[in-house]
């Protein structure tokens, strides 16, 4: 008990910042999808997206900037897609995440307690909104903040690569459990 009280004193920055998250994320509901890049509820985004704890828990993460600026421009333009949740992918979404909640989640929190993986925060995805720089086309955030890890959308909406990935996901987490 008195290595851990001793652990935490050391990471106390860091416990503090952890805990914020943690809080943040009882706080608030977990989401069933990420929403689309030009919701009006983008912040949904850009919470998980904005940490090392978080920010791969979707493949759709990060997603890419709002082409239009905002929802309304977007709707204007008649790119409904851009702004609403298509319903037929929402069970994939949420299957997939509460999968990655239940494998990976516990092993990183863990890691990042004892002061073995530094839990880092990045506070400008949190306020870059809708931002979208023509001349930057294509050279968006890809790399998922924090891990080693990128965006790959196909592994939601290819189905096979669904199934594999959240059979994977399962397949990890026993072998550790057998151990």
């Amino acid at each position: 008990m008195m290595m851990i009280m001793m652990n935490m004193k050391k990471h106390s920055s860091k416990m503090i910042n952890l805990s914020q998250l943690i809080i943040a994320l009882l706080l608030f509901r977990p989401v069933v999808a990420p929403v689309p890049r030009c919701s009006p509820w983008l912040i949904i985004n850009k919470l998980p997206e904005s940490n090392s704890l978080t920010s791969d828990m979707n493949p759709y993460f990060p997603v890419p900037p709002c082409e239009y600026g905002g929802p309304a421009a977007a709707l204007a333009a008649g790119d409904y897609d851009a702004v609403l949740i298509n319903p037929l992918d929402v069970p994939y979404h949420t299957m997939h995440e509460l999968v990655w909640l239940a494998t990976k989640l516990p092993a990183r929190l863990n890691r990042m307690l004892a002061g073995e993986e530094e839990f880092i925060q990045d506070s400008d995805i949190l306020t870059e909104g809708y931002s979208y720089d023509k001349e930057q086309e294509g050279k968006f955030r890809t790399r998922q903040f924090g891990q080693a890890t990128s965006r790959d959308a196909s592994l939601i909406d290819d189905r096979q690569k669904f199934k594999e990935t959240v059979q994977k996901l399962i397949s990890e987490e026993q072998r550790k459990r057998r151990k």
